[in-house]
């Protein structure tokens, strides 16, 4: 399948991704971290490491980042867990100061369609990181497999009643209107929707 400019999303059991050092994998073991209401790990499942390693992802597409979970403290040898993302030369993002789920690592602004390496490595005491998914643009000259796509509240494929309302920089849609409904038409197996409740 091709698609044009949806946000692929590749899980970190996806075989495209390639891992060295002594990561593990496991489900659901970071849903006590901060920031709750941005979810648990995408699927459930997740790669965890506690020692240096590396995560490499090659990719002919435009914007790719590196999400996951950490709890950062700060130690006499530096923070912990530590990282570096090496993105055709981009530094790291700032240092987080809290523990977070669904945090981004590695990102990237938007780059000359062609190909990219982006890899993130680890520098780690003892304190372990986990990582979810890679996200990436894809074009449409490229074959995303089996992969996941992104939709967001702004794609004019999804239909909205009326009740809906919009934030002010657009990231957010919600309502309170009893009876509000969506509709989204898709070619596929699975539909999953990201949706939380804020009690008013």
């Amino acid at each position: 399948m091709c698609v044009d400019n949806s946000i692929v999303t590749l899980d970190d059991t996806d075989p495209q991704l390639q891992w060295s050092g002594p990561w593990f994998t496991t489900e659901n073991s970071v849903d006590d971290l901060g920031n709750s209401k941005l979810g648990p790990p995408f699927l459930g499942t997740l790669h965890g490491i506690s020692n240096n390693g590396s995560l490499f992802f090659s990719f002919y597409r435009r914007v790719a980042n590196i999400w996951g979970a950490l709890r950062p403290r700060n130690t006499s040898g530096g923070p912990d867990p530590n990282w570096q993302c090496l993105l055709d030369g981009q530094d790291p993002w700032p240092y987080p100061d809290r523990s977070h789920g669904n945090y981004m690592f590695c990102g990237s602004p938007p780059l000359p369609e062609g190909n990219h390496t982006l890899q993130l490595n680890t520098v780690i005491q003892s304190e372990p990181l986990y990582v979810y998914q890679v996200l990436y643009q894809a074009v449409a000259t490229v074959d995303i497999g089996s992969a996941w796509t992104q939709v967001d509240q702004r794609d004019g494929r999804i239909k909205y009643s009326a009740g809906w309302e919009n934030s002010e920089d657009g990231g957010l849609k919600w309502t309170y209107t009893p009876g509000a409904w969506l509709t989204f038409d898709f070619v596929g197996m699975c539909f999953l929707i990201d949706l939380f409740n804020h009690s008013s």
